[in-house]
């Protein structure tokens, strides 16, 4: 009986794990300066899972650079910043680490084709991705 209960405890603990290890990444960006995006329609769900998860990919909104990070899982948003925000993020203490495929040299190859597919070029201002500048 202890063994079943003390699986039972393991099990939930452990499952909550990722949640935190999200919880953890998503104040680390809000700090560094990403403003956090909720996918609160349909829509903007849909465009929030069509991007790699919990991986920074590469933008650039008439001319400027931009990143956004997707958590379609924990929080269901996106987290978006500017060159500053991702300085500072990666300025920051490492802690465990996650998922950065931009370089510091640059955009990796996958980002830049991600990038070119998906240049913005509207004002739908309601789009999870729209950096607002």
């Amino acid at each position: 009986m202890k063994r079943i209960a003390a699986a039972g405890l393991f099990a939930v603990l452990f499952a909550a794990a990722p949640a935190q290890a999200q919880l953890a990444v998503g104040m680390r960006l809000e700090n560094a300066g990403f403003k956090m995006k909720e996918a609160n329609t349909p829509k903007k769900l849909e465009r929030l899972r069509s991007v790699p998860k919990h991986t920074f990919i590469a933008r650039k909104k008439n001319g400027v650079p931009y990143y956004l990070y997707a958590d379609p899982d924990y929080c269901k948003c996106a987290f978006i910043g500017d060159q500053t925000a991702m300085n500072a993020y990666r300025a920051m203490p490492k802690g465990p680490q996650q998922p950065d495929n931009v370089g510091p040299g640059g955009v990796s190859v996958v980002n830049e084709m991600e990038n070119e597919m998906a240049v913005e070029s509207g004002t739908d201002f309601d789009d999870i991705f729209h950096p607002g500048f």
